[in-house]
């Protein structure tokens, strides 16, 4: 069952002894604190299991004699996974990073065979010749903010192009960019940053490919990067209330209170990483030499690159 951002306030008011009805703090406070604590801890400790759990693609059609791409702009910690060259064929070839150090050995253009890193963009060298193949992009999705039940819509059913809801939000109108939300345990983005067409009290139109296949009855749309749902593993969610809760106390000023929450965390960390790491246990990891002669690719020795 999906953890909910309601269900997230409720379970914080409980451990605060928040009344529903106290001013000190919004219902968008509590969760802007909830948002916080994923960002700055829930994330880079999920990461640091090397699960994999917020790992996404897409693809970006390359340009040619341009060089330069944007890194998807929502991903966490502007970092990239892994990134691999689509030809027009649909063959896959690996990326090799360079050292900024080197990348005076690519002039002119051709067949991309590797990238680096300039600021906020990703660099492919040499520069593509032609626009017929594609960099597929591997990256962590960042969990989008969490919103309250009612600024989303629950979806009932769906076709090619209208989605059925319980309501629509006034946040959602003819023009807006929404996400396809999951609606069970992962609480994964089925399709992001699709655009309205129109709206009705109960329907919501799309253009022709822009709804999910997999859209089902119980998932979720909502405005882009804002989810109704926790986009965590189910069972990160405790340590999650009880982080959120440590911050509303010590917002408030009641460091005791929080002291006291605190002695929890470090069990709860320890119980959740035993349980996520390792995510697989029955399989044997396939070690793969990336610059092996087998793999006809370029390599590095001793610092410098070869051909």
């Amino acid at each position: 069952m999906a953890k909910t951002a309601d269900r997230l306030l409720s379970g914080v008011k409980r451990r605060v002894i928040i009344p529903s009805s106290q001013a000190l703090m919004s219902d968008a406070d509590l969760l802007a604190l909830a948002d916080d604590v994923i960002a700055s801890f829930m994330v880079p400790m999920l990461k640091s299991t090397r699960g994999d759990f917020f790992v996404t693609s897409t693809a970006t059609d390359l340009v040619a004699s341009q060089a330069a791409y944007d890194i998807p702009y929502r991903a966490a910690g502007r970092t990239i996974r892994d990134l691999k060259l689509v030809d027009s064929a649909g063959s896959t070839s690996d990326m090799n990073l360079y050292q900024i150090e080197d990348v005076h050995m690519f002039t002119g253009t051709g067949s991309p065979s590797g990238f680096y890193f300039k600021g906020d963009k990703i660099i492919v060298v040499p520069a593509p010749s032609d626009g017929t193949s594609d960099l597929e992009i591997w990256y962590e999705l960042m969990p989008s903010e969490l919103v309250v039940l009612s600024s989303s819509s629950v979806v009932s059913s769906a076709t090619t192009t209208v989605v059925t809801v319980d309501q629509v939000p006034s946040s959602i109108d003819a023009g807006s960019t929404v996400d396809f939300i999951q609606g069970r345990s992962g609480n994964s983005i089925l399709a992001m940053d699709k655009t309205v067409v129109s709206v009705t009290p109960t329907t919501i139109t799309f253009a022709s490919g822009a709804i999910p296949t997999a859209l089902g009855s119980g998932d979720y749309l909502a405005v882009s990067q804002k989810s109704p749902v926790v986009m965590l593993p189910d069972s990160a969610y405790p340590l999650l209330e009880t982080m959120t809760a440590i911050r509303v106390l010590n917002s408030i000023g009641d460091f005791e209170g929080a002291d006291r929450l605190k002695s929890d965390v470090k069990e709860e960390k320890e119980m959740l990483l035993k349980l996520l790491e390792p995510r697989v246990t029955g399989e044997n990891t396939k070690i793969v030499n990336h610059n092996g002669l087998l793999r006809g690719r370029r390599g590095a020795y001793r610092g410098r690159l070869f051909r």
